[in-house]
């Protein structure tokens, strides 16, 4: 990937961008050198990019957040399993 295209992004851009969700969410380790190397060009870029995965990570965390009830279930799975030991 050639990094000038990414020095003129937006929080948008980022926040839309699949190859980044990817490297935010460790799910794409390839072209991690990439997106460090993004981060130093230009330190607006970085604090954009900073921003975005924040929220790229906030989003994601909503996804997987259990309910109270769900919570609840597990954890007295995990207890009466520690009871039968």
């Amino acid at each position: 990937m050639d990094t000038a295209q990414f020095i003129e992004y937006t929080f948008e851009d980022f926040v839309e961008d699949k190859r980044f969700w990817k490297w935010v969410l460790k799910e794409d380790d390839s072209h991690d050198s990439f997106w460090r190397s993004l981060q130093f060009e230009k330190p607006e870029t970085k604090q954009i990019m900073e921003k975005a995965q924040e929220h790229i990570l906030h989003l994601n965390s909503e996804r997987y957040k259990l309910s109270e009830s769900r919570v609840a279930t597990l954890w007295e799975r995990i207890q009466a399993s520690k009871n039968k030991r």
